[in-house]
């Protein structure tokens, strides 16, 4: 079984070494990245995969599944606005589609890498079960859920949710600070109770993913709930942060 991995950055790369180990894995990206257990090719259309596993960023899914066999299966691992990957289903006609979007930590990649417990969601029964059937051939875990809409929420969701708790030591740092007291102190103090988890405040919450996703969910939260709200606050505690 072919199967050809297109985007080879962060999660990609990872990804097609891992797959590898299981299936004939091809990898295409823009930036020609060589690895141990797959094939680079320099065209996607040099292969005719089996499965389409998609790692690429989010605002280039869409253009990246236009081009591909509308009647293999697509897994998309890319993080994903909610109902977007039902609307790629049916503006390109693809029939066999579902997304598990990844978990992948580059800093912890031995304890928080490609094999770990996933959330998944597919178009429909068939691909749902072809799925599943890729992720326990690799030994990857996952968690089914009733939608794409589902999978695709959760995965904003859990980025949110730890940005929101990042911007409260953030803020509970700063006022730590205007105290005279050790934040480090207090964290550890916090810390001792069982269900307390207060996290590192650093150097602020930069990268992408997690003040993108955040700012996937606020904006629908904004326009479908309110324009204030904790989300919200989090943003502005995080920006206040960084030029302090």
């Amino acid at each position: 079984m072919k199967v050809l991995v297109i985007g080879l950055g962060v999660v990609g790369f990872p990804t097609a070494e891992y797959f590898g180990r299981f299936f004939d894995v091809y990898g295409y990206d823009t930036t020609f990245r060589c690895g141990k257990n797959f094939t680079t090719v320099r065209t996607s259309n040099r292969v005719e995969p089996d499965i389409f596993v998609i790692c690429v960023p989010t605002n280039q899914v869409r253009n990246i599944c236009k081009d591909i066999d509308r009647n293999k299966l697509v897994l998309i691992e890319s993080t994903m606005q909610i109902g977007t990957c039902k609307k790629i289903a049916e503006d390109f006609g693809i029939k066999l589609l579902a997304h598990c979007p990844h978990r992948y930590w580059e800093l912890s990649s031995t304890l928080h890498g490609v094999k770990q417990l996933r959330v998944l969601g597919a178009l429909n029964n068939e691909s749902l079960k072809l799925a599943k059937q890729v992720y326990a051939k690799t030994g990857i875990s996952v968690h089914s859920v009733s939608s794409l809409e589902v999978a695709e929420a959760s995965k904003l969701v859990e980025n949110a949710n730890r940005f929101v708790n990042i911007a409260f030591s953030e803020e509970i740092k700063m006022l730590c600070g205007k105290l005279e007291l050790d934040f480090e102190e207090v964290k550890r103090a916090c810390n001792t109770k069982w269900n307390i988890n207060l996290l590192e405040a650093r150097d602020g919450i930069g990268g992408v993913c997690l003040p993108q996703d955040i700012r996937f969910l606020l904006k629908l939260y904004e326009k479908l709930c309110c324009k204030e709200g904790l989300m919200k606050g989090a943003v502005k505690t995080n920006e206040k942060y960084r030029v302090k």
